[in-house]
Order: C-alpha cells, then sequence, then structure tokens
C-alpha cells in the first residue's frame, strides 16, 4: 500500500505528515532531517511504497515514487528556464497531458 510523506517549515522546527488511505499521522515540531525520519519511517523495515517529493533525505527506500504534483513543477521550472529547450517542453505537456484529459466515469460538463 502507497505510503505518501511529506515535510515542512514551521514556527517550531517542521511538520512530517505520512499518510496511507486509512490513515494520516502528524508529527509537530521535529527536525526536518534523516534522523527523525528514521524514527518516524524506518527504510530498513518499511514494506510499502514510499511517494515523496525528491528531497535526499528519502533517498534509500526501496520501493519508491515521487510525488506527481512536484515532477509537474521541476518541468514547468525548467521550460520557464529555458523555453527553447524541446525536452523540456516535451517533458512537461507530456506531464500535463493526463491532468486534462476527462477521466474515466466523471461526467463533463
Amino acid at each position: 500500500m502507497p505510503t505518501a510523506t511529506n515535510e515542512t517549515s514551521w514556527s517550531l522546527n517542521s511538520v512530517w505528515a505520512s499518510s496511507t488511505e486509512q490513515l494520516t499521522v502528524l508529527f509537530y515540531g521535529v527536525h526536518k532531517d534523516g534522523a527523525t525520519l528514521h524514527e518516524i519511517l524506518d527504510n530498513d523495515s518499511f514494506a510499502g511504497t514510499l511517494v515523496s517529493d525528491n528531497a535526499a533525505v528519502y533517498q534509500g527506500f526501496t520501493n519508491s515514487q515521487k510525488c506527481r504534483a512536484h515532477w509537474v513543477r521541476k518541468a514547468i521550472k525548467l521550460t520557464l528556464q529555458d523555453g527553447t529547450n524541446q525536452q523540456y517542453r516535451g517533458l512537461a505537456d507530456e506531464l500535463l497531458s493526463d491532468i486534462h484529459k476527462p477521466k474515466e466515469g466523471i461526467r463533463q460538463r
């Protein structure tokens, strides 16, 4: 079962959030580092798929994937920085194409 995890700055250190389809766990006021992540979610014993941004702290998980929204933002940023680069443009177009497709079973207005 995929587990999405993320961290963000907060007035007192950071907030870490981990969630599955059934559960969300928040850790307030903790450090934003590998040692904290290891205490929350140990990559040696975690058997699920970790969905995260591309932060280095998440490297080392055997089953992982990167959050699509982060890839989309990165592709848009690269395209804006170098609008003549066709690889960047193609990546952005490909990532954005699924967003604009009608989803099966959803009635369009």
